[in-house]
């Protein structure tokens, strides 16, 4: 079935204050909740609705087109060898407001979209920065020692809440014996202090972070760094993310994808 992009119509019933430009993975926003269905019920495809000619999606982004299988991965496609996960908003839930209010506390700055905190994010992640240079530019001062620990704690602290779902997945994917492979867009530092003080980085044979490799999704350039190491094609390989972007450029490259929204059933989706 070929969607007729042009006539995509996104809903976006209300945001919350906080919302990011991006996120340590792939910086996605705090999303919206489901919208009323008003006049007669549309049919359903995927997790795209048509009703009188339009595509509707409860994304807080552009739909993808098809090809961004939202509805479940095909049966030809559920021997892959690789399962590739993001992490923020995907093994990761969204910072609470508590977090966002500490955070803003110790740095002085609003953590809304438009604040220095998200300006130089991208920078961060793609390791053009490192944690002090990351937190002077958002002060727009010299940061003392204690203060930057202070707000790298904090930092990590916001994105270290974790959705049970998605580790229930993790295990029962380790428990068949397919192989679990990780691409996040996280700054090197945050990353480095993630997989010491948490246990989900034991289900993956590789990791792939944004900062060590100096690229951030979706540039097609970090995907096929990550074809090159897992060393299958990418027609072998499960893709779930939590932006339609990231999800685009790599069903340009072949590989199966999944896009994972609030509210999924990921299980399966990925046909566990």
């Amino acid at each position: 079935m070929d969607l007729d992009v042009s006539r995509v119509k996104v809903i976006m019933p209300g945001r919350r204050a906080h919302q990011p430009k991006s996120l340590l993975d792939n910086s996605a926003a705090t999303y919206p909740t489901q919208p009323h269905r008003a006049g007669r019920t549309p049919k359903t495809v995927g997790r795209f609705e048509i009703d009188s000619g339009e595509i509707q999606t409860h994304s807080s982004r552009l739909a993808p087109p098809d090809r961004l299988r939202c509805r479940g991965v095909p049966d030809k496609l559920r021997s892959v060898n690789w399962y590739l996960f993001d992490y923020g908003m995907v093994i990761s839930e969204a910072p609470t407001e508590a977090d966002w209010a500490a955070l803003e506390e110790a740095s002085g700055q609003p953590m809304d979209e438009s604040g220095p905190y998200w300006q130089h994010r991208v920078g961060y992640d793609g390791g053009q920065l490192s944690t002090l240079q990351y937190w002077t530019a958002v002060l727009g001062q010299e940061v003392s020692e204690g203060r930057l620990a202070q707000l790298h704690a904090l930092d990590l602290r916001a994105w270290s809440h974790l959705n049970p779902e998605t580790l229930d997945v993790l295990e029962a994917i380790d428990s068949t014996g397919a192989r679990l492979a990780l691409l996040s867009n996280m700054p090197a530092e945050l990353a480095d202090s993630l997989g010491e003080s948490q246990n989900w980085p034991k289900y993956f044979s590789k990791v792939f972070y944004s900062g060590h490799l100096e690229l951030v999704k979706p540039d097609p350039k970090i995907y096929q760094h990550v074809l090159a190491e897992l060393g299958v094609p990418a027609s072998h390989i499960t893709f779930i993310d939590d932006r339609a972007e990231n999800i685009e450029a790599a069903a340009a490259l072949g590989f199966a994808t999944v896009l994972h929204v609030p509210g999924i059933d990921l299980a399966t989706e990925l046909g566990l």
